[in-house]
């Protein structure tokens, strides 16, 4: 099932850095509630969006080799 964004590739990379960024202000808050939210949980998530960016465009992924 592929999602279905309202933005471009871009500005969604851009909002969830901005999402992470501001989870590492205030992460003991996130730990408090539950010990999934941590550093590590971020820096993993912060790695995600990093390779999804690297990743080639649909068109290269899907074209027809020459």
């Amino acid at each position: 099932m592929k999602s279905n964004y309202r933005c471009s590739q871009m500005n969604l990379y851009t909002a969830l850095r901005m999402v992470w960024s501001n989870f590492l202000l205030y992460w003991a808050l996130f730990e408090g509630y539950k010990e999934l939210y941590n550093e590590a949980y971020a820096a993993t998530a912060l790695a995600a969006i990093q390779a999804a960016e690297a990743m080639p465009d649909h068109e290269v992924n899907t074209g027809e080799s020459e």
